[in-house]
């Protein structure tokens, strides 16, 4: 299972370290976003702390809310594991927390809104790979930095909307969740205002995208998690 990271705060995740594979224009080892990143994370690490003030967006609220409906609807192989998080255990200062493991694969789920969930799909339904590198590098790159961590070659990528007709069950879930509070927002929008698909939209709740992760990309991510270390550390 997981591993509890050396230090608490300023650890390269996941969730961000497609940031350090971005390039200055002249293809220097790093571009701004990365060498901003590298600042933050040496600022938590200095602070012990997050360097931002953390509030629950909408978004992730709202995917947070619907993990329990996602999970009924996923085969039982599949274990969601959220609340863990890994460490890589030869480089440090590298985590991630994948939303789910089975023996073959790891994977993310994402709830977005009805934009973000259209152009996923439509990268799902070309099946191509270098698409969804291209056009959607912060997950793209999440997923293979959690295939690292946990040491699988193949990753999926899974989308989920309610349809309208679920929207009870939403809020029921809203009521017996532990932020009740920070729920009501939901609870009381309109459906309107909520990612929901219409009950007779033909499109699915739930979409998956698995693919195998390239074994140069898993390489080029350690490299950069290594030099990015490196800077980190001055």
């Amino acid at each position: 299972m997981g591993t509890k990271p050396k230090h608490r705060y300023g650890n390269f995740t996941s969730s961000n370290i497609w940031r350090l594979m971005t390039t200055g224009k002249d293809k220097s080892q790093f571009g701004k976003p990365a060498l901003t990143y590298i600042q933050e994370t040496r600022w938590e690490r200095r602070l012990g702390r997050p360097i931002n003030v953390t509030k629950d967006s909408s978004a992730t609220l709202w995917g947070k809310l619907l993990e329990p409906m996602v999970n009924d609807l996923l085969p039982i192989e599949y274990r969601l594991i959220s609340k863990t998080r890994f460490q890589h255990p030869d480089i440090e200062n590298w985590s991630g927390m994948p939303d789910l493991i089975t023996p073959d694969l790891v994977g993310d789920i994402k709830c977005p809104e009805p934009k973000a969930f259209m152009a996923l799909l439509e990268i799902f339904e070309s099946k191509d790979v270098a698409k969804l590198k291209d056009e959607s590098p912060d997950y793209y790159w999440q997923l293979v930095s959690n295939g690292v961590l946990v040491n699988r070659d193949k990753a999926e990528l899974i989308i989920f909307m309610p349809k309208e007709i679920r929207l009870p069950e939403v809020r029921t879930l809203c009521e017996n969740s532990e932020d009740v509070e920070k729920m009501k927002r939901i609870y009381y929008a309109s459906p309107e205002s909520l990612a929901l698909l219409p009950d007779e939209c033909d499109i699915s709740e739930l979409n998956k995208f698995a693919f195998d992760i390239p074994a140069e990309d898993k390489e080029a991510l350690k490299m950069k998690v290594i030099e990015a270390n490196k800077l980190l550390n001055l």
